[in-house]
């Protein structure tokens, strides 16, 4: 942001989008469900996942104010333990719908909404009772115009005020989205084998977005879990699938910045069976969804006079943003984790889910703190009639990742992590557990700056002729050329001229004649 001097014909209005991390809106989702007949009753549940896929969104205008409503679908996997002791699973979903006032009057809105707590009670055999605490966090952005309130009462006059300027670069937001991206394929199945699927699941990891020309290029794993059961045993298939995926995005530039996360809508899984064995298809449905980041640059005014008479200046201070970054980074997490019993004889399955807590500046730079939920579940220690039951064990992982974001301003980050590709095993006394942690997320700065709020010139008191015939004015250390200018009352173009500089910086300068 440098200063520089605005001529007559420089603009004087502007438009600067405001941030603002509207509020955080808790939302409880409650609902009891009676399962069908052909659905095992449920013994003992082993652990529920909750996931949210977000569907609407509006912004309606009243009295004064915004307010804004959304919604969408809370989808549950209850995986359980029937009488017989065998594994089973049972999706069910609720929908969600919420509404809030907002600070301000914005054009554009995010909502992330992830689920801040779930608990679930077994009311009956075939009646369980779910109830969910969701958190959402509203962003707005926000245009308001900047204007100059300089009141020269004719052209003439204008030609005698003197202003200077800054180059703000100030945040521009675009979004854009891609929907229903279809895949069907098969599992790699052993053959001679005849599965039954107990458990499925997708998820979708960004591993890499691009800006190019109208287009966003986004590269990203799509990956696919089944636990099936083959005589009386548990097994797990697994397909990983890429894609490369072109979001169209008007106006979009090579120096904007990109935020895309992924996330799998639908999933269903189909069998074909002969006398020999089965097959698994699958298929899936996802979106892919990017926020556009970038800036601009604005002139503004903060501060002016005349060369001909007094000028009455007031000035106010103006909070601006900008866009330092939109990345989509990954660490590896290697944990060795203290077991909470020995019951667990064999890991059969585990399912991660990594949540960004809060972010911490510290040594110049941006880090984000999260826990990282493992359910684990396994087979217990035989007992003397070689029986075992099917246990779960859930535990919660710290983690850290140190991002270059700089942090010498107010930093605002928007992030949402997943994990991919994990991979545990028991030792001893512990578990150790590999997976890619994924974090997808966007930095806005915000700075304050002193502008010019209005200038009144004071052509009643004109500045007399000087009658000196030669000025000789020796500058200190912290004299600027514009303060020069401005206590002589001439413009610092003719102080360039007449002492053969080429730029406004003093250094070196011994004398200066005006």
């Amino acid at each position: 942001m440098n200063d520089f001097n605005l001529n007559a014909s420089s603009p004087k209005n502007c438009n600067f989008t405001k941030f603002n991390l509207e509020n955080t809106v808790f939302t409880e989702v409650s609902e009891d469900f009676s399962l069908p007949d052909y659905v095992p009753e449920v013994r003992r549940v082993l652990f529920a996942k909750a996931s949210v896929l977000p569907e609407s969104k509006f912004i309606s205008e009243g009295s004064g104010a915004s307010s804004l409503e959304f919604g969408g679908t809370v989808t549950y996997a209850i995986i359980y333990v029937d009488d017989e002791g065998k594994l089973c699973s049972t999706p069910l979903s609720s929908s969600f719908e919420e509404k809030t006032s907002l600070l301000s009057h914005p054009n554009t809105v995010f909502v992330d909404t992830c689920v801040d707590n779930l608990s679930l009670r077994v009311a009956a055999p075939r009646k369980l009772s779910l109830k969910t605490r969701l958190k959402s966090k509203i962003y707005s952005f926000e245009e308001n115009e900047y204007s100059e309130n300089i009141k020269p009462r004719s052209s003439a006059e204008e030609l005698y005020i003197e202003r200077l300027g800054k180059s703000v670069s100030s945040l521009g937001v675009k979004s854009a989205s891609m929907q229903n991206i279809g895949i069907s394929e098969k599992f790699d199945t052993p053959s001679g084998k005849n599965l039954v699927p107990v458990w499925c699941d997708a998820d979708m990891c960004v591993k890499n977005s691009t800006v190019k020309s109208n287009c966003i290029e986004v590269s990203c794993d799509v990956h696919i879990k089944c636990l099936c059961e083959c005589e009386g045993e548990i097994m797990t298939l697994e397909k990983t699938i890429p894609l490369y995926e072109d979001v169209e995005c008007d106006g979009v530039s090579d120096k904007d910045s990109v935020r895309a996360i992924g996330r799998c809508v639908s999933l269903t899984i189909s069998s074909e069976e002969n006398a020999e064995s089965s097959s698994l298809f699958f298929d899936v449905r996802c979106e892919i969804e990017c926020d556009v980041y970038g800036n601009y640059e604005n002139d503004v005014t903060c501060d002016c006079f005349s060369t001909k008479c007094e000028v009455e200046t007031t000035y106010k201070t103006m909070d601006v943003f900008s866009s330092v970054c939109a990345q989509n980074r990954s660490f590896s997490l290697n944990e060795s984790i203290r077991r909470k019993s020995k019951d667990m004889a064999d890991i059969i399955d585990i399912s991660l889910s990594p949540v960004v807590e809060k972010t911490e500046n510290k040594n110049g730079k941006v880090s984000f703190l999260g826990n990282l939920k493992a359910n684990i579940i396994g087979k217990s220690v035989p007992d003397e009639n070689a029986r075992w039951e099917y246990v779960c064990e859930s535990y919660e992982i710290p983690f850290k990742y140190d991002t270059d974001i700089p942090a010498d301003k107010e930093i605002f980050t928007r992030v949402s992590a997943n994990a991919f590709n994990c991979s545990s095993r028991l030792d001893e006394d512990k578990i150790l557990l590999n997976t890619e942690i994924y974090i997808c997320y966007s930095a806005i700065a915000k700075e304050s700056i002193k502008i010019l709020d209005s200038a009144q010139l004071k052509t009643e008191n004109s500045f007399d002729e000087d009658e000196a015939c030669i000025r000789i004015f020796f500058p200190k250390s912290g004299d600027t050329l514009w303060d020069i200018a401005k206590k002589y009352h001439t413009r610092t173009k003719d102080i360039l001229e007449q002492n053969s500089l080429e730029d406004v910086s003093l250094n070196g300068v011994d004398h200066i004649i005006i």
